[in-house]
């Protein structure tokens, strides 16, 4: 673990390395919605990432959620697609195996039975009926029929594929999803962008990149290149931490274009946010915790058990 974590300095330095990459992708995304157009992402080996970037902003920014296929007219800002004929395969891109919603019959007693607060007992058994096995059917990530028709790119709107190692070689293939995905992003005010993490030389990226037809064709200014080495990282943690930050830096700049992040506040954040709700809740038990153990309380106030969960969320 110690060697795993001296390698992340080198990581965050190569994300810094390409920071001013990233600000003209970032500021091209943060004009796609300033004037009224949306975004799609592309990606296949970080799809998980990607789609968890984007879920996060509607949290963090007080966004519209990723438009379900019932949804008529389209909300969100945002969507994601992948290399798949159809949604079945699509939720396997994702998943690297089939959809498993949680079976409510299985986890209905323990919810019941084990949580002892009210709220969030009556808040658990909420969200299960939202889990189960029907939940495939909400999201379709296909580059196919359905999304193209319903949700093809207009005039205007912005496509960005998320590569990562390896991934480079549908660049020179003339019917790979990649190449479709730049095509139809090319042309009437449309713009298209590459964000690659990679263990290859970047020169290399750059020459399939010029030589794509000039139809799918970007320029440089619209590709960030994250060089990380795949040496004895048989599993691309490392290429996967970096995709992470990459992802979160990006997103971040673009919501601070937008006036939606001020120095470093989140300005758009509901109250009722459990998420953060919850990290504040386990913030508070640590350091309450981490307080009463400290000789300078226990000497003037004796020693007590930790608080629980339920107590911090209380306060």
């Amino acid at each position: 673990l110690p060697e795993k974590l001296s390698e992340f300095p080198a990581i965050l330095k190569e994300i810094k390395d390409n920071l001013p990459a990233i600000a003209r992708i970032a500021h091209l995304e943060a004009d796609t919605y300033k004037t009224g157009h949306t975004a799609t992402y592309f990606a296949q080996k970080g799809l998980a990432a990607v789609f968890s970037d984007s879920t996060e902003r509607s949290l963090d920014f007080s966004l519209p959620p990723l438009d379900t296929n019932a949804a008529i007219n389209r909300k969100s800002w945002i969507q994601v697609w992948t290399a798949a004929s159809g949604r079945e395969e699509s939720w396997r891109v994702f998943l690297g195996r089939d959809f498993r919603g949680l079976d409510p019959v299985y986890y209905k007693a323990p919810f019941s039975d084990v949580i002892a607060d009210s709220r969030m007992k009556k808040m658990a058994l909420e969200y299960l009926e939202q889990t189960g096995e029907n939940q495939k059917l909400l999201y379709d990530f296909s580059l196919a029929s359905f999304n193209l028709t319903n949700r093809g790119p207009r005039n205007g709107d912005l496509g960005v594929c998320v590569l990562m190692d390896q991934e480079e070689t549908a660049l020179s293939e003339k019917n790979s999803y990649l190449r479709k995905f730049l095509s139809l992003f090319s042309g009437n005010n449309k713009n298209s962008a590459i964000l690659f993490v990679h263990g290859q030389h970047k020169k290399d990226i750059e020459e399939r990149v010029e030589n794509l037809p000039e139809s799918e064709r970007i320029t440089k200014d619209s590709l960030v290149t994250v060089f990380i080495e795949t040496t004895n990282d048989p599993l691309s943690i490392n290429q996967h931490i970096a995709l992470k930050i990459l992802l979160n830096s990006h997103s971040t700049a673009v919501m601070a274009d937008l006036g939606r992040v001020i120095g470093n506040t989140l300005t758009h954040i509901r109250p009722s946010n459990m998420k953060f709700i919850g990290r504040a809740t386990h913030l508070i038990q640590y350091h309450v915790n981490d307080a009463i153990n400290h000789p300078q309380w226990i000497k003037p106030y004796g020693i007590r058990k930790p608080i629980s969960y339920g107590e911090a969320n209380a306060v």
